[in-house]
């Protein structure tokens, strides 16, 4: 999706796994935060792997490219 036609494909201009990686890992603390102030939790963990993080964003678009 990044590029031209007629030449290789363009890397992205920055890190597309880690920033959706942290944006989702913020998420994720904020709401165990919210779960320990309303109910007292013991805590949680969080799983962010990369991969799903930056495939997340892309949409319908893996599946429909070739």
């Amino acid at each position: 999706m990044n590029g031209f036609g007629d030449r290789e494909p363009v890397l992205p201009p920055m890190y597309l796994a880690d920033a959706m990686a942290a944006l989702y890992g913020y998420g994720a603390v904020m709401v165990a935060l919210r779960e320990v102030e309303n109910n007292g939790g013991a805590g949680q963990t969080l799983d962010l792997p990369l991969v799903r993080s930056a495939v997340s964003v892309l949409g319908p678009q893996p599946p429909t490219t070739s």
